[in-house]
């Protein structure tokens, strides 16, 4: 299997070192989390100075980039800039509400507003942005699958660890891990999230790579089922449904790819008859909804659209909304009225704090990753596309849950996706 990969011009092995901080610096601040939050854990000892000290280390190293990278001349694309542009704005209207306004995030204080938001998204992703020309992309898939699965076994562990065991009692509430000082640590958003990215990059693996023996693919096989029961485990729907939307573009792009599509489509369709065949034999959908919390909220949530019954998060979704239409050019301010806190959707909650003008810089950056995903398939290029589906998966999740300044591997994966400059080299899988 050949592809195009995607390069910068090749860096000097004086630069490789940065090459190599900068990617794990993406990996761990983006998909790290349940590695060092297992550390209070396992250690029975409060979570949020160990928390604060990952956090300053993560802000020291992308400083430390950023000045060793600073003085060379960088053209930066216009996607890029957009969202530089962006983080500005978002950072004057933290700054201005936070310090100014004297406006919380529920009961957190500046100290962890800005550290966060900050610490962990504005000053990394500039430190990836400066960097990403030293990455070698090559080696990003392994550096991801081994991250992401040891960051799902260590999840997987910690649950059975917390419950006592594994077993389907497991899967008929919403699960959650807990630290020392008995505070929720890993929340069921975080599970489903890197159970869903696990397994999406286990299909990917699947799909698009060759296995030099057998038990690799068991390894994969085995790491994807570990992501699927975290996913489930969890109960949260928005990861299950990106999933599923995920799964269903990875099939499509492999179908265009492919030099033999007759023979690709006929397995696909076999495979779908005798799945749905299996699920109307069985029973499973009724067994689904008894045993699995995750499908029984599916199921709740559909009964209280018929009787027009509202989530807690629709008020959310409500408040965001007049706050926009109250001050619709640069926005109102960065939390909701309603309770202080972000509206759990990533386009409300740039239209409640940034207005139209975050809303276009927002739409501006979807028309530069629409231009790429057209390369994606002009080139048929894999690791482009792995890229591509990483982003997806962190921007999809973010119209379901999280914040803005909250959340780093959506702004670093936007980084290193707008960043690196390409040209046409062969390699082979």
């Amino acid at each position: 299997m050949v592809s195009n990969i995607i390069t910068n011009s090749r860096p000097k092995e004086t630069d490789n070192w940065k090459g190599n901080l900068t990617l794990w610096l993406f990996l761990f601040l983006s998909f790290g989390y349940p590695i060092q939050a297992s550390i209070p854990i396992f250690l029975h000892i409060p979570s949020t100075p160990i928390n604060a000290t990952f956090r300053g280390l993560y802000l020291f190293i992308s400083i430390f980039l950023i000045v060793n990278s600073f003085k060379r001349s960088n053209k930066l694309p216009k996607g890029i800039k957009a969202l530089i542009f962006f983080w500005i704005l978002y950072g004057i209207r933290l700054i201005y509400d936070v310090s100014f306004r004297g406006i919380k995030l529920g009961d957190k204080d500046a100290l962890y507003i800005y550290s966060f938001a900050f610490g962990s998204c504005f000053f990394p992703m500039l430190a990836v942005i400066l960097n990403a020309k030293y990455i070698n992309l090559n080696s990003i898939y392994k550096k991801l699958y081994s991250i992401m699965a040891l960051s799902n076994l260590l999840l997987l562990i910690l649950i059975v660890y917390q419950n006592g065991s594994l077993s389907l009692n497991l899967f008929t509430s919403r699960i959650s891990i807990t630290g020392g000082d008995n505070e929720s640590v890993i929340n069921t958003i975080i599970i489903g999230l890197y159970g869903d990215l696990l397994f999406v990059l286990s299909v990917y693996s699947l799909l698009f790579l060759r296995f030099k023996n057998s038990l690799i693919k068991l390894l994969v096989i085995f790491f994807g089922l570990t992501g699927l029961l975290n996913l489930i485990a969890a109960a949260s729907r928005g990861p299950l449904v990106v999933m599923v939307l995920i799964v269903i573009y990875m099939v499509y792009f492999k179908y265009k790819i492919v030099s033999r599509r007759a023979d690709f489509l006929a397995k696909t369709i076999m495979i779908s008859i005798i799945t749905i065949f299996f699920v109307l034999i069985t029973g499973f959908l009724d067994n689904l909804t008894e045993r699995f919390t995750i499908f029984s909220r599916f199921e709740q949530f559909g009964q209280d659209l018929k009787s027009g019954e509202k989530e807690a998060r629709s008020y959310e979704y409500s408040s965001a909304w007049d706050q926009f239409c109250d001050s619709p050019i640069f926005g109102d301010r960065f939390t909701t009225r309603l309770d202080s806190t972000y509206p759990h959707n990533i386009y409300l909650e740039v239209l409640m704090s940034l207005g139209i003008v975050g809303m276009a810089l927002l739409l501006f950056l979807h028309w530069e990753v629409f231009r790429r995903i057209k390369y994606i398939f002009k080139k048929k290029d894999y690791i482009f596309f792995l890229l591509l589906i990483i982003l997806l998966i962190i921007f999809l999740s973010s119209m379901t849950s999280g914040g803005i300044g909250f959340n780093p591997g959506l702004w670093l994966i936007f980084a290193l996706f707008l960043s690196v400059k390409y040209k046409n080299v062969k390699y082979g899988h």
